[in-house]
């Protein structure tokens, strides 16, 4: 059935908003809609007000900071101008605790530049909707639960569905939630990803609907920007990008389009220019981009969910809209829902498991509807049950098939691709499985992974566990405890080997252990790992992007599957104990010391009571 849109108009949006602060503080915010085109916007960009001055954007992106959004500023103005599409922008925080490198303005008056050097630099890509939650900008860290603790989860998550829920946005981009950045953007992402499930159900914070006259809203997809090293670049970098390998789905707009709002630039120049406005970032000497379209690459992005059906493997402009605000290009009208989800992410070969596909169409009582499905060679679908409910406004598909994977089935993930056929147009949906092995090895996750894979499985994203590699730190010519956690994901009695591998430097005493694991039985084992090459660099100039080789590689039934790891190699310090022993002829008075502690502190990246 075709979704009513609950438009809400700017300058009630704008008081809805401020008032929500005076209300408690469970709802308290400080978003702001730029209503007001900043002076610097192209000469094209049309204001977003419609019927009544409404706000109704068709793409949202949610960082943390000023200029978080700045990467991509070639595709929100590609899309703006040569599509008529409307950009919204939520950033979390005002950035007022970066650096200033154009005066010595810090706190809430650097809070301000950035909102002025943002609010100019999107005019250029036609934005005129930014929406700051006036979270606390504090210092750079890579930790998410700090970023939590500081920003509280369940507050921000609200005033993020307000926004969504207010503007009604079809597609939402965010960035990287994984731990391996900074943690202002992790939870941005995580904010966004939780959002995208959270805007569209009446049951999270009700009041929005109840008290605020707000309706629950459920966008089509959402993204997370990526970077590609080595990436294609020229007129056909989209389309490289689209026809890759591997199970996700990977999208790319080409930046050497050029602009008729800006002097036939192309946009790639026009997003420089606007990077270049983050003065305060050090922005402002930012080189020229290649002058020849044909160096010039794609802006990169990340499918993460989506709800509507698009066709796998367009490099148009537009995929990443098609469905969602076009029709796909099989004829399938925007407005088209359709879902497709397997039982579970985790498959062995040859065990059945559910794939389930559900269908709104928005345009009358179709005749013919039917779901097809592309598997991996030896892999099967049998058929389920379905189901046709109709009513006025369309009609509700729902079907259940059973898919059997392979006995021969690779270790690995999997893309399974429904596609929808109503009454001759169609259009595709995909989720993805992972293969397992018999029995899996995994190295031990550091508390931040592991507070991350909690996460995935609250907001039920298994395959976002990609966006990190593990890892784990060993000092300088020090000997480690590494822990595997080893799975037998089958259900009979498994005889198993577990190897690591190691760089050179590197040495443990028992690189390859065997144990018998009962059915479905998860144990652990230990080596100790000991870094023997001292002269070896450390930290981000150790090894392989700062990591050196540490690969698990496990062997049960035949099957070997491979774990690719890393170890941090990390300096040592020595501190003596403060007080352990002064000189008596020295007074005591004449050098302050700290008082004997009764033991060295425990260094295990675990936070503890006063840490």
């Amino acid at each position: 059935m075709r979704r009513t849109r609950m438009r809400v108009p700017a300058l009630l949006l704008v008081l809805m908003l401020m008032l929500s602060s005076v209300v408690g503080p469970s709802v308290a915010i400080a978003a702001q809609d730029a209503a007001t085109p900043s002076t610097e916007a192209s000469p094209g960009a049309s204001p977003v007000e419609g019927e009544s001055g409404v706000v109704d954007l068709d793409v949202l992106f949610i960082g943390a900071h000023p200029d978080d959004e700045a990467s991509r500023l070639s595709t929100y103005g590609q899309w703006n101008e040569f599509n008529g599409m409307q950009v919204g922008v939520i950033t979390i925080t005002r950035g007022e605790g970066g650096g200033n490198a154009v005066g010595t303005e810090e706190g809430p008056a650097l809070g301000l530049i950035r909102e002025q050097e943002e609010r100019a630099a999107v005019g250029l890509a036609g934005i005129e909707h930014i929406y700051n939650l006036d979270k606390v900008d504090f210092y750079y860290n890579l930790s998410a639960e700090l970023t939590e603790g500081a920003w509280g989860y369940d507050e921000t998550l609200e005033r993020v569905v307000r926004v969504i829920r207010a503007t009604t946005p079809e597609v939402i981009v965010t960035m990287n939630p994984s731990p391996n950045t900074h943690g202002h953007h992790q939870m941005a992402a995580r904010f966004a990803v939780a959002a995208f499930d959270a805007a569209g159900d009446p049951s999270v914070f009700p009041e929005q609907i109840e008290d605020e006259g707000l309706q629950p809203w459920s966008p089509s997809r959402i993204f997370t920007s990526s970077f590609v090293p080595g990436a294609p670049v020229g007129e056909s970098c989209a389309e490289a990008i689209a026809s890759q390998d591997g199970a996700e789905l990977v999208f790319g707009v080409w930046g050497g389009v050029a602009s008729e709002l800006n002097d036939g630039q192309t946009w790639a120049q026009v997003e420089r220019t606007a990077q270049r406005m983050y003065a305060s970032q050090g922005w402002a000497g930012f080189p020229d981009v290649p002058e020849d379209p044909e160096e010039i690459g794609c802006d990169i992005f990340a499918l993460i969910d989506s709800r509507a059906p698009f066709t796998v493997g367009n490099a148009d402009p537009t995929a990443m809209l098609e469905g969602a605000l076009f029709d796909t290009t099989g004829g399938l009208p925007a407005g088209t829902m359709f879902d497709v989800e397997a039982s579970q992410f985790d498959v062995v070969a040859g065990q059945p498991f559910e794939v389930t596909s559900t269908a709104e169409l928005p345009d009358g009582q179709a005749s013919d509807v039917s779901v097809s499905y592309e598997l991996p060679e030896g892999w099967t679908a049998e058929s389920g049950e379905a189901t046709m409910e109709a009513s006025d406004e369309g009609a509700s598909y729902t079907e259940t098939v059973t898919v059997v994977p392979a006995e021969d089935a690779d270790v690995g993930r999997v893309r399974i691709t429904a596609t929808l056929s109503v009454d001759g147009a169609t259009g595709q949906n995909v989720d993805i499985v992972q293969v397992t092995p018999p029995v899996e090895g995994h190295l031990e996750p550091l508390p931040q992974v592991a507070h991350y894979r909690e996460w995935l499985e609250q907001v039920n994203q298994p395959a976002l566990d990609t966006l990190i590699k593990p890892v784990v730190p060993i000092g300088v010519g020090e000997t480690r405890d590494i822990t595997v956690t080893v799975t037998n994901n089958t259900a009979d009695e498994q005889d198993a080997s577990v190897t690591i591998v190691l760089a050179e430097g590197f040495t443990t005493d028992n690189d390859t252990q065997g144990l018998t694991l009962a059915a479905n039985e998860t144990t652990t084992l230990t080596f100790a790992v000991t870094n023997e090459d001292t002269s070896l660099p450390t930290g981000a100039a150790g090894g392989l992007g700062g990591d050196y080789l540490l690969d698990i590689r496990t062997v049960a039934s035949g099957v070997a599957s491979t774990e690719e790891a890393g170890i941090n190699l990390v300096p040592v310090v020595n501190v003596p104990a403060i007080g352990a022993a002064q000189d008596s002829a020295t007074p005591v008075a004449a050098t302050p010391v700290a008082s004997p502690v009764a033991a060295a502190p425990t260094v295990d990246g675990v936070v503890t009571e006063g840490e």
